[in-house]
């Protein structure tokens, strides 16, 4: 809405805005930070309940599940290529990769969840320690209620 010169009629002011974004722009790579390293703790906590359901055989299919940290995700991955049958099971394949037909013969290999398994079930945990994380954040920097 146009206005004219010092009609402030229709106007508002929020005190403080300005102060507020320049401490926002001050902490931010304090919070860039703490975020990055906490994702990288969550993410090792959930590697490693990945790591505890991967079946045992030679103990290779464990210690080949790795986790990864960007600023827009976390994941898990195993390189090795039967972790995709030990993740889906080898009963109704989903590709060539799965099926495993040594001399002809069928292999079973029963679904593991093994990766998408430990993300599920740290879905709670997860989202309370985000939480917690910002609201740390928030807390150390100024900002808490």
């Amino acid at each position: 809405m146009a206005r004219a010169k010092g009609d402030t009629s229709n106007a508002f002011v929020i005190e403080g805005l300005s102060e507020f974004r320049r401490d926002i722009k001050k902490i931010a790579p304090k919070v860039d930070t703490e975020i990055g390293r906490r994702l990288r703790t969550i993410a090792r906590q959930v590697r490693d309940s990945a790591r505890g359901r991967a079946p045992v055989q030679s103990g290779a299919l464990r210690k080949s599940i790795k986790h990864s940290v960007t600023q827009t995700q976390m994941s898990l991955v195993s390189t090795l290529p039967y972790a995709t049958a030990h993740e889906w099971g080898t009963k109704e394949p989903l590709s060539d990769r799965t099926r495993i037909k040594p001399q002809g013969v069928p292999i079973r290999i029963p679904r593991s969840q093994m990766l998408g398994g430990a993300v599920f079930s740290a879905k709670p945990r997860i989202e309370g320690q985000v939480i917690r994380l910002f609201e740390d954040v928030a807390r150390a920097n100024g900002f808490d209620d």
